[in-house]
């Protein structure tokens, strides 16, 4: 039984190869027709796309750190570090939320984002727009 490919699927494809591949050549070449259908679809890069594959798989770990990242792809720490802008320009998208702790930053794909994905469709950030002047003072009378 073959089934379409979706969003979904392909980053479960994705995030399964990452698995202990240490992030490296073989890994992306195996899996460079997914990663391009996810980027494409998403607008992002391939680093982006494969961050966010791992993050994607890690949904239900609300404390996602680099390290367990890290840990999964069997990369050390600083190898990690490096896909930092990656996940920053996510964030920055909206794709995935981080919580900036004392210690560690920690990274979770929102559900709105997933319900995206659900439908095979990209993620559109809301655009909220800023607060005026005269919200506040409606508010304060």
């Amino acid at each position: 039984m073959t089934t379409k490919l979706n969003l979904l699927s392909a980053m479960n494809c994705i995030a399964d190869c990452a698995k202990n591949s240490k992030l490296n050549d073989k890994f992306y070449s195996q899996v460079s027709g997914l990663i391009t259908y996810v980027s494409k679809k998403l607008n992002i890069t391939d680093e982006q796309c494969v961050m966010l594959a791992l993050l994607v798989n890690m949904y239900d770990d609300e404390r996602m750190t680099i390290n367990k990242l890290g840990r999964y792809v069997d990369c050390n720490t600083t190898q990690m570090l490096t896909y930092s802008k990656a996940i920053f320009k996510l964030e920055k998208c909206g794709y995935i939320k981080c919580n900036h702790n004392l210690r560690y930053k920690t990274y979770c794909v929102p559900h709105e984002v997933i319900d995206a994905f659900l439908k095979n469709e990209k993620y559109e950030r809301p655009n909220i727009s800023p607060v005026s002047e005269f919200s506040f003072d409606a508010v304060r009378a």
